[in-house]
């Protein structure tokens, strides 16, 4: 059958996350919960000079990994409540039942969310997109530097995106 949820053992919505997961095992999509996500500092640090953000830059590089590398069908994920309009800028819904509650084993209050690609906002599509023929050229992805308009300001200097609409930190 279908893996169990990792985050079972303290969140408090498991069994409703758990069943919409098995709702979408059960009609064959491929459904994933990725674990926490890192930067290492010499990358923060890159992406910090360059003025870009690299909470948003890891999401996109997850998605594009999730969605477009491993060919998953819906990803979940729980956050805290004020980390839920950032991922709603990247398609994420609350998973009906999993609302913001207290998570007594935490401490705080934790909601569940999921997303599928076709909630992914056209933009957003568009340099995860990028992020993904990455990766098929280079058998790896760079947290890249993601634009979001034709160019962004690198100290004091434009920075022309490429034709496909991004660039990448190289030698961070």
């Amino acid at each position: 059958g279908p893996a169990t949820l990792p985050r079972r053992s303290y969140l408090e919505h498991a069994d409703v996350v758990q069943g919409e997961m098995d709702l979408d095992a059960g009609l064959g999509r491929r459904v994933a919960e990725p674990g926490r996500l890192a930067l290492s500092r010499r990358v923060r640090r890159a992406m910090a000079r360059r003025h870009y953000s690299a909470g948003e830059c890891m999401v996109e590089a997850a998605l594009a990994y999730g969605f477009l590398v491993q060919r998953l069908d819906r990803v979940y994920l729980d956050c805290f409540p004020a980390l839920g309009p950032l991922y709603a800028q990247y398609g994420f819904r609350v998973v009906p039942g999993a609302e913001a509650v207290f998570q007594a084993s935490l401490r705080t209050e934790v909601l569940a969310m999921s997303a599928t690609l076709d909630l992914v906002p056209a933009p957003v599509r568009q340099r995860i997109d990028c992020l993904a023929g990455e990766h098929d050229r280079m058998s790896h992805m760079t947290v890249a530097a993601v634009v979001t308009k034709a160019t962004r300001r690198d100290n004091g200097n434009e920075q022309k995106a490429d034709a496909t609409g991004c660039t990448a930190l190289h030698n961070p």
